[in-house]
């Protein structure tokens, strides 16, 4: 049993629980969970590494994370894997939330814009800025979520940047990047920009 299936347990068996109670509670014990520990790219899940496309792509894009949408997702058990996994790197609920919604409404956002995309490089320098933000090691024996562009292309696309993209629904694209005309700012925002503004929620997606 993976840690995130214990986490579902307790919230839909023990609802009353703090989850944060159940967190600790779990990571004393090492010798079950070990493995999250693990220098492998199998660390991540399949599903779990495409999340982190869309949560990087929505960064991107400069999208804000809309609840409503993250809230009618399917993609439930995407969500408590990565929140588990966020969990573990030492990330307050309020912020894995945030997280969750921005990766929901990137990926509804797509469904509506089908020539939105992310290079392997954008996405690599997005990980690398997004790590710094969280105080999170960029380097060296500590493999941190969101995982490398590497891991992606390996775990989705069998070696191929753009049979990943394909495999999650997104297109390579092959026109150099559009940026949107807004004020100076320091985020990295690397992908297409689209000129549509529709609000999340039904009528479009709203930008940060």
């Amino acid at each position: 049993m993976s840690r995130a299936e214990v986490i579902a347990r307790f919230q839909l068996i023990l609802p009353e629980v703090d989850i944060t109670v159940v967190g600790k509670g779990i990571r004393a014990t090492d010798a079950v969970f070990d493995h999250w520990h693990a220098r492998n790219a199998a660390l991540f899940s399949d599903r779990v590494t495409e999340a982190a496309v869309w949560y990087l792509l929505g960064r991107s894009l400069d999208l804000a994370g809309d609840p409503k949408t993250a809230l009618t997702t399917d993609e439930l058990g995407e969500a408590l894997e990565v929140s588990a996994v966020l969990e573990e790197q030492g990330m307050a609920r309020p912020k894995i939330a945030s997280v969750l919604r921005l990766v929901a409404t990137a990926r509804a956002y797509c469904r509506d814009t089908p020539d939105a995309t992310i290079t392997r490089k954008c996405y690599d320098q997005l990980r690398l800025q997004v790590l710094g933000e969280w105080g999170l090691p960029m380097g060296g024996r500590t493999i941190a979520w969101p995982p490398t562009g590497l891991t992606v292309l390996k775990r989705l696309g069998d070696g191929y940047w753009a049979d990943a993209l394909q495999a999650i629904g997104l297109h390579p694209g092959s026109a150099p990047p559009r940026r949107p005309r807004r004020r100076p700012s320091s985020r990295t925002s690397c992908a297409p920009a689209h000129r549509s503004s529709r609000l999340a929620g039904g009528t479009g997606y709203a930008r940060r």
